[in-house]
């Protein structure tokens, strides 16, 4: 059972979670951006399934709003299905972002 002391636990440790794992995550995403000019990029796709589905729609706005390029979350399955002949497959310079919690799901 999920007991409210451990949810106000986790709420208030979450500000400082967030601070600690922005500055790696931030760090490695502008080395991977780094090979890639910023003008090329046009589209960016993010791919997951279950949860890092749900935080790859998260970020959708968050993309858009600080980048101006057009975001798109796509599910596994549904990327593999459709995703070169869709979204992917608008531009040449689409950067798919493929998202896994776990690192271990065998379609992404």
């Amino acid at each position: 059972m999920y007991a409210t002391g451990t949810m106000l636990r986790q709420s208030a440790a979450l500000a400082a979670d967030i601070e600690g794992l922005t500055g790696p995550v931030a760090s490695r995403v502008g080395e991977a951006l780094a090979t890639v000019p910023g003008e090329a990029l046009r589209r960016v796709v993010l791919v997951g399934s279950g949860d890092s589905h749900h935080a790859g729609r998260a970020a959708q706005l968050a993309f858009l709003r600080l980048t101006g390029l057009p975001c798109e979350a796509l599910g596994t399955q549904q990327f593999l299905d459709y995703g070169m002949l869709g979204p992917a497959g608008l531009h040449a310079a689409t950067l798919v972002v493929a998202v896994s919690a776990s690192g271990s799901s065998p379609r992404l």
